[in-house]
């Protein structure tokens, strides 16, 4: 008598149930075998929320770097967030040595939600802000929600 899983049995179960598979009658070509396919890379990947501090009083259009995708890493960014500046700012990220503007807010918060989906970010690409010169943006922080995994 084979040793059956009791949890791989419910969860087949379950499957069975949710995709309403039933017995066949001999002959009708129709495989009784299912296959479980698993993405192991979403089972890798870790779920990151993370705040940088930027001074973002020095000289006005100043670039300043909160990140840089580091080697081994690959990350799918689904969302940003530059704490509200008194003057005028915004955020932007270099992919592939492109600089994308990420949203175009003189003052106040931004925070950009990127319609098509996750913007991925792969080794040496950066993130950050505009500098505005106003000394009261000495300690602004950008925000920011991925996924990250291994680069191969």
């Amino acid at each position: 008598m084979p040793i059956v899983n009791s949890d791989l049995y419910r969860a087949f179960g379950r499957l069975g149930n949710r995709l309403r598979l039933k017995d066949q009658p001999a002959g009708t070509g129709v495989s009784s075998d299912v296959v479980a396919v698993t993405n192991f890379d979403a089972l890798l990947e870790t779920i990151v929320g993370d705040e940088d501090v930027l001074d973002l009083s020095g000289s006005p259009g100043a670039e300043k770097t909160a990140y840089t995708v580091p080697a081994g890493e690959r990350w799918h960014v689904h969302y940003f967030r530059l704490e509200a500046v008194t003057a005028g700012s915004y955020m932007w990220i270099y992919v592939s040595g492109q600089k994308l503007d990420l949203d175009s807010t003189a003052t106040g918060a931004h925070i950009v939600f990127p319609e098509s989906g996750p913007i991925t970010l792969q080794p040496g690409d950066t993130i950050g802000a505009r500098a505005t010169g106003d000394g009261a943006d000495n300690a602004r922080s950008l925000f920011i929600y991925y996924r990250m995994e291994d680069s191969y």
